[in-house]
């Protein structure tokens, strides 16, 4: 992604080799941003609250059982 944005920034000709690579570096930057928070909407759209209570409940078993 940055390589594109830089290429397309300096076959403009409109802009430097260091504006370019700023340019793409942030297009990169803000395409991981949006994975990143595509991710965390997904994480709590698909993990339902039910099935995180009985992940929790069945460590608490299995620790206690250890212990004893």
């Amino acid at each position: 992604m940055a390589i594109s944005r830089t290429d397309d920034v300096l076959s403009s000709g409109q802009s430097s080799l260091a504006s370019g690579l700023t340019e793409g570096f942030q297009a990169a930057f803000l395409g991981g941003a949006a994975i990143a928070a595509l991710g965390f909407v997904l994480t709590l759209v698909l993990i339902r609250g039910s099935d995180s209570r009985a992940h929790v409940e069945l460590g608490k078993e299995e620790a206690a059982t250890e212990t004893a």
